[in-house]
């Protein structure tokens, strides 16, 4: 009788203990996700800047091994960083004010334009202009183009002025990586600091070449993009080129949103229809062969991470802190997958959250 009656009693516990805790992994969910969102302004400067840390370590430790004393590494970095922002600020705010000072020359042009494409294809209404309210775009041409333009400006500043802010946070990362090692074996047997060093150089080397490839994808395709309106005299093509270059971080969409301006100016900006075609069709290709081809084949499956995850990692880091966390999202996602898969422990999520095939 005892018995009958304290079975239905632990079922109740039990069931109700996995209420509690489901509510309790919800409700830490949210409060994470509002205390990040709270502290953007530091948060995103501290992980860019271990980031960076990832990515520069390895020269470094070339450098140490060659005998450079590390304050002049850090003088090499804090020169390069800095002339390196301020040369891409100079040039984002100038041809920022340019293309806002030219957007109402766009904007006749490309009534002109649409009118012109109107008559061409036989869709002009009995006036000969473009009708935007027989196609439904009536509600979409009104906008104001500073509202498009305005916002990538303003996203690429806030970019550089966060790689300021990582560059401290690097240097004190690397002062502090020179001690780590010994650290490490002060606090732990030989064993287990040999062990957990070949994890750490494990990890460190999947992610560094992920970096590495990313960045040098990034600048071969911002590079090829300029290159390519500098020969069509494209306007402000070296601004395209940097967008394309910045948005590339953003894994599978960064890169097609980046195409949108400089194909759109073409259209608007030549008088030839086929030259705009033809630009349009070049920098899909080199946007195709960059990261279709060179990046899938260089980065590696180990730190694929499943497309659907992604999506969803650049909508929730760009929910909480915009621009800057869609191109944080996919590296720390990224980072995160490697990391997971170096510990047994944690290697099956890992596995869930990888694109590769077992």
């Amino acid at each position: 009788m005892t018995t009958n009656v304290s079975e239905p009693n632990l079922e109740t516990i039990r069931r109700s203990l996995r209420t509690l805790t489901t509510f309790v992994v919800i409700l830490s969910v949210c409060v994470a996700g509002a205390v990040l969102t709270a502290l953007r302004s530091v948060v995103t400067p501290l992980l860019t800047g271990l980031l960076l840390l990832l990515l520069v370590s390895p020269f470094a430790s070339m450098l140490d091994a060659r005998g450079v004393p590390r304050w002049i590494t850090y003088v090499l970095l804090l020169i390069l960083g800095v002339v390196g922002v301020m040369g891409v600020a100079q040039l984002i705010e100038r041809q920022g004010n340019q293309l806002m000072d030219k957007l109402p020359e766009y904007k006749k042009r490309s009534s002109a334009a649409l009118d012109q494409y109107a008559r061409t294809f036989g869709f002009a209404n009995k006036d000969g202009h473009f009708d935007s309210g027989r196609f439904g775009l009536s509600d979409v041409l009104p906008v104001s183009q500073e509202q498009v333009v305005s916002p990538i400006v303003r996203t690429a500043m806030e970019v550089l002025e966060l790689c300021t802010m990582a560059l401290f946070y690097l240097l004190f990362g690397l002062a502090e990586s020179q001690h780590f090692s010994k650290r490490l074996e002060r606090s732990l047997s030989d064993e287990s600091a040999s062990e957990l060093r070949a994890i750490i150089d494990s990890i460190q080397t999947d992610i560094w070449r992920y970096l590495w490839t990313k960045t040098a994808v990034s600048v071969g395709l911002g590079l090829t993009t300029a290159a390519l309106g500098w020969q069509f005299s494209l306007d402000f093509w070296l601004l395209w080129g940097f967008l394309m270059f910045l948005a590339n971080y953003i894994t599978y969409i960064g890169s097609i949103i980046a195409l949108i301006p400089p194909i759109l100016i073409a259209f608007v900006q030549f008088e030839s229809l086929s030259a705009a075609v033809a630009l349009a069709v070049l920098l899909t290709v080199i946007r195709l062969i960059w990261i279709d081809y060179a990046e899938m084949r260089f980065s590696g499956k180990q730190v694929n991470v499943s497309p659907v995850l992604v999506l969803f990692g650049v909508a929730l880091m760009g929910w909480m802190w915009g621009a800057i966390g869609m191109l944080l999202a996919v590296p720390l996602l990224t980072v995160a997958r490697v990391i997971l898969g170096n510990f047994p422990q944690t290697r099956y999520v890992a596995s869930l959250i990888s694109d590769v095939e077992a």
